[in-house]
């Protein structure tokens, strides 16, 4: 068994770890993503090393991490889990999702109206995860959160929901 040090960040390095990706790949990945957004970022890979033995990373990083964990797994997420809350902006990245969110819930009709049934299925189901994500369960973009006039059953997933 191998012990960490104290203050070492092993949500972060577990994470990574399920990613398959080397110290070297995970910089160049945030490089990349950093370069999109507008600061550039140097990253390498004995400053990945540095925040898997509890070097908090500066703004942006954690948001890039967590986004690029996310599209990597399939679902949110957030930076409490893998160890970065103190440093993320927290309200920014759950504006993010509730935005995420209402966008995949109006995909979702769209399939539906389209007769894609199980497509619009997959798209509702994840604006349900997304609103989860973004920490607040009444958003608008559930769709429990709909008027009740509006609600109807879909019969894409046998669940009521509402447009």
């Amino acid at each position: 068994m191998v012990t960490r040090p104290r203050g070492a960040n092993g949500d972060l390095e577990r994470a990574w770890e399920r990613t398959g990706w080397s110290r070297k790949e995970l910089a160049r990945r945030v490089n990349r993503r950093s370069h999109s957004r507008g600061p550039h970022l140097n990253t390498d890979a004995s400053r990945v090393r540095a925040w898997f033995a509890g070097q908090h990373p500066q703004p942006p990083v954690p948001a890039i991490l967590c986004e690029l964990f996310s599209e990597h797994f399939g679902f949110p997420v957030r930076p409490e889990e893998i160890g970065l809350a103190a440093d993320a902006d927290t309200d920014t990245g759950a504006s993010l999702f509730t935005a995420a969110s209402e966008q995949t819930y109006l995909l979702g009709w769209m399939a539906f109206d389209d007769g894609r049934q199980a497509l619009a299925q997959r798209y509702l189901l994840q604006s349900l995860r997304l609103t989860q994500a973004s920490g607040d369960a009444t958003d608008s973009a559930a769709p429990t959160a709909r008027p009740a006039p509006l609600r109807r059953a879909c019969s894409c997933c046998g669940t009521s929901t509402t447009r």
